[in-house]
């Protein structure tokens, strides 16, 4: 939360930095507890009218404000925290969406909240303002991996759609066919798929795989795509997308834990900090501090013979496919 409900704090006064000392004790805490990887979400919603940090009409105050605290929780020492910048789709704000974004310096993942209203119709989702479509281009525009943390069925007393499987399944082939880091079920109160038992065996059809404990493989010889070498350590990666980790190299995540039925995984590509997965279709995942920037999937329709990803100075990286053609990103 970037203000309390009650006090009469401001994001005017958060703009001006009075609120910093907060968040500064926030990331202390969080970096003395083990958590100094926490993904953080300051102010989400923020363009709806149900939380104190409710923004139209205040791009400035919310902008500078979001910036505050994310210089205020990465100057301290130990942190390796990640920002979610996330609006609500179907919410409309003064002077354009755009205009509340604090940068790309200060955003890591961009993200919306996403329910099934009444009646459920998947193209108004999708064309809605601040929808879906708009979420990945706007996350495209800016070379950031969307997430998505919270979606569900919005219940019938709350001007929900009730059960809808159809929902779980075209979100579930939305998530796999986009360049989205995370995505979390909102499993509150009404909104539990214990309720609704056609879209529970929906998400369970849709889902069963993610995560999971990944089979060991023997470790590629270095110099292969599916290797990669790190400091210290290196990296191994296996067609189903898990990512393994050697020698202290540090793990940040695999296609494997977040997306539905990835087996096309052809190489990995280490930076300092993070790395990059890329499949065979041309999808480029990215980790840790590594930042995504394109991919030939995303750009190019019919790219579906990747052969190697490759890291590039300055953190950057390339895509190669077997017909020789390399894409730099």
């Amino acid at each position: 939360p970037m203000i309390p409900n009650t006090g009469g704090a401001t994001l005017a006064a958060g703009a001006a930095g009075s609120y910093n000392g907060y968040f500064k004790t926030l990331a202390q805490n969080l970096v003395a507890q083990g958590q100094a990887s926490s993904i953080i979400r300051p102010g989400w919603e923020f363009n709806g009218n149900w939380f104190p940090w409710k923004a139209n009409g205040q791009a400035a105050s919310f902008t500078q404000y979001y910036r505050n605290i994310v210089n205020t929780m990465r100057s301290v020492p130990g942190q390796h925290f990640r920002f979610v910048w996330n609006f609500n789709p179907g919410w409309t704000l003064s002077g354009g969406t755009a205009a509340y974004y604090p940068g790309n310096a200060y955003v890591d993942y961009i993200a919306a909240d996403i329910c099934s209203y009444a009646p459920f119709n998947w193209n108004t989702l999708l064309t809605e303002p601040n929808g879906l479509n708009f979420l990945a281009s706007f996350a495209a525009q800016h070379a950031k991996p969307i997430a998505i943390p919270e979606w569900g069925l919005q219940p019938s007393n709350q001007s929900g759609a009730g059960d809808q499987p159809a929902f779980i399944n075209d979100m579930a082939a939305w998530i796999s066919s986009h360049n989205v880091a995370f995505a979390d079920y909102f499993d509150f109160m009404g909104w539990g798929l214990r309720n609704y038992p056609q879209s529970k065996a929906a998400f369970v059809a849709d889902f069963s795989g993610y995560g999971g404990t990944p089979t060991p493989t023997p470790t590629p010889t270095p110099g292969s795509a599916a290797y990669s070498q790190a400091s210290p350590g290196y990296y191994t990666a296996t067609s189903s997308g898990n990512v393994f980790n050697h020698g202290g190299a540090r793990w940040f995540g695999s296609p494997a834990a977040s997306r539905l039925g990835l087996r096309n995984v052809v190489g990995i590509a280490a930076i300092p900090g993070g790395y990059f997965v890329a499949t065979s279709s041309g999808n480029v995942f990215n980790y840790g501090t590594a930042k995504w920037a394109g991919s030939p999937a995303a750009a190019r329709a019919g790219v579906n013979n990747v052969v190697r990803i490759s890291a590039v100075p300055g953190g950057r990286y390339s895509v190669t496919t077997s017909a020789g053609r390399t894409y730099t990103y």
